[in-house]
């Protein structure tokens, strides 16, 4: 069977919003999510980032023989980006199964499910806390509570929101029920995330080791491999990145998908870095858009709806996008 003729990144986008058009009902769930980011108990990390201060401060204190001038500025400055994470709000980052787009004012680090072309995240602003209402983390207890109840939410709602744009796509119903569909892509979402999680600790140890030890000796060439470890990860997040829509479009398994997924991306190099490109500069622009906008409680209401609606569209792209370029290069499953 021969491919057939690409459409173009803007034809897809432009697909991708008719058919959010017709199922508007998507949006809720980013709606649903951005609500209980906005107006729903933080998570802070404060008292644990406090007690590593106040050790850090024991550790190396001003009267101690080794206590140079720099020892005193590093030990300051550290303690500095404690205090300041110490008043973020902490969901952001514990939130690895998540894939539902948010527009959050916060950094997103990297989790098993932030990827170098899943980018349903804008950014606006610094999250902070209300401490009145946050849910204060205190020990390794609260961390494996606080750590699981947001990525239980994020998970039910990712499994939820891939089925919807999924089902918008599909011109042929799935041979499961709706709910036995969407348990079905929960399992395998935790599963990719477990798998992807596991191999950044069995890389990523051992690397961080060496790369640490060989700034120590030669701070310039260990910069340098530093860099080159960030490069090669991004990479790697690139050739991961259509993982999830091919579980949920083709009912693969996280290993077929990823496989499926490399193969996309070696298949269609230049149109998925088009992709790439397209979401950067739409999600950049949005997200400066959208900081001078949530200073006020209209522009805030105004914010999360738009931004519901822009990002799901992008999200049904990525999904359009795989299912227009997966015919000529992926098999179907047995």
């Amino acid at each position: 069977m021969s491919a057939p003729t690409q459409q173009s990144i803007v034809d897809i986008l432009s697909d991708a919003y008719a058919r959010l058009n017709r199922s508007a009902w998507i949006v809720v769930i980013p709606l649903v999510l951005n609500l209980l980011l906005w107006y729903g108990p933080a998570v802070s990390f404060a008292p644990l980032f406090l007690q590593s201060a106040q050790l850090l401060r024991e550790m190396q204190p001003d009267d101690a023989p080794e206590s140079t001038g720099e020892v005193r500025q590093i030990r300051d400055q550290t303690i500095l980006v404690l205090q300041e994470l110490g008043s973020d709000d902490m969901r952001p980052q514990l939130a690895w199964l998540n894939s539902v787009p948010y527009t959050i004012y916060g950094f997103r680090p990297g989790g098993a499910s932030a990827d170098a072309i899943g980018l349903p995240f804008v950014s606006a602003q610094p999250a902070k806390i209300n401490p009145a209402t946050a849910f204060s983390v205190e020990g390794l207890t609260d961390v494996a509570i606080s750590f699981a109840m947001v990525n239980l939410v994020g998970l039910v709602l990712s499994g939820c929101y891939l089925q919807l744009l999924a089902m918008a796509v599909q011109t042929t119903p799935s041979s499961r029920g709706v709910l036995d569909a969407i348990v079905v892509t929960m399992g395998r979402l935790l599963l990719y995330a477990l798998t992807i999680t596991a191999i950044a600790v069995v890389l990523l140890i051992p690397l961080s080791i060496f790369t640490f030890l060989l700034i120590s000796l030669n701070p310039a060439f260990g910069a340098f491999v530093l860099l080159a470890g960030s490069a090669i990860w991004l990479w790697a997040g690139i050739y991961l990145g259509f993982t999830r829509e091919l579980m949920v479009l083709n009912d693969y398994g996280p290993f077929q998908a990823i496989r499926a997924s490399i193969t996309l991306v070696r298949a269609s190099f230049w149109r998925v870095m088009s992709l790439v490109s397209v979401l950067l500069i739409v999600v950049a622009g949005v997200g400066i858009i959208f900081a001078g906008l949530i200073g006020t409680m209209p522009g805030l209401i105004g914010t999360i709806i738009v931004s519901a609606y822009l990002m799901s569209g992008l999200s049904l792209a990525r999904m359009r996008f795989v299912q227009t370029h997966q015919v000529a290069v992926i098999p179907s499953p047995t």
